[in-house]
Parts: C-alpha cells; structure tokens; sequence
C-alpha cells in the first residue's frame, strides 16, 4: 500500500495491544500479560460489537479507550443462572469456589458453570459468564493493520500465532 497506513476495516488482521479493567480500576486482562492481540476484524473472532464499532476506521498508532456497560459486554447477571444442587450429584468430591466444569444446560446444550458457594451439603453453581454485570474500560493501541493472507480470509480468522483468544 506505498507505505500507507492501512486503516482498520472488515476482514483486515489487526495487532493490539491493551488493557481491560473492571469499574474498580482491576485489571482483568492485558497484553502484558497475555500478549498483543491478534484478530480478523468485524468476523465476530474475539471483539464485542460496541469495540468493534470505536475501533473501525482506526490506524496503526492511534489510541482508543472506551466504557463498555455490561449489556455491551459480557451481558447482565441473570439470577435463572444460579443453582442449588445436591452435593451428592457431582462426581468430584474436592469442589472448590471458583471452579469451572462443563455441563448440559436446561435446554440440554453445553454450558460452563462456576462452583460459586457452599450451603450445607448442598453447591450453588453459577452459569452466568464471570464478567456478567460488569462494567468494562478497555484501553487499545493499535499496532498493526494488514490484509489478510489468502489462508486467513478462506479460515476468516488471523492465522495461528500460538495466542488462543
């Protein structure tokens, strides 16, 4: 592209790097302890719509920071979510809060869940995703903005560079 700076666009590759902190200020996650990120844009790969949305048209060098409610996010609690069950019908016996594990939902599709309390001989699960109800502050610098490879546009994701998003 004659040394232009390519600007963030649908299926173009995009490098990261940035910082996600709940409302407290806690940092959740960031490149520095994860890595750059690396992802195709506007594919769904790993981005919320609303990111998506303050990062389109954005180059390499240019600095974004956005508020990210929960309903943008990861979604609002839902209390449906969370239950009581027997101890007696779990196969571990070393349960631990904070532990997740794989189950079928209610409607019988697979759904991870947390160990979130204890209640007598009874275990409260929780199927809301960890981050439900929280507001998010996502820092981003851009790094990099490319054309995908013909492997990365027949995938429809960055290709593989050892990251999982």
């Amino acid at each position: 592209m004659n040394g232009a700076k390519v600007s963030i666009a649908k299926n173009r590759i995009v490098t990261v790097a940035y910082i996600m902190s709940d409302g407290a200020g806690r940092v959740i996650n960031s490149s520095e302890q994860d890595g750059l990120m690396r992802f195709m844009f506007g594919v769904g790969e790993c981005l919320f719509p609303r990111l998506e949305e303050a990062l389109e048209g954005k180059r390499p060098g240019d600095h974004v920071e956005i508020t990210l409610d929960p309903i943008d996010a990861y979604g609002e609690r839902n209390y449906d979510l969370i239950e009581e069950i027997p101890r007696s019908q779990f196969d571990n016996p070393d349960l631990s809060i904070g532990m997740q594990f794989q189950t079928p939902g209610r409607d019988g599709i697979m759904q991870v869940v947390t160990v979130a309390a204890f209640d007598g001989d009874n275990v409260i699960i929780d199927g809301n995703p960890p981050l439900a109800g929280v507001s998010l502050y996502v820092v981003i610098d851009i790094i990099d903005v490319r054309d995908p490879t013909p492997e990365e546009i027949k995938n429809k994701r960055a290709r593989d560079d050892g990251r999982r998003y």
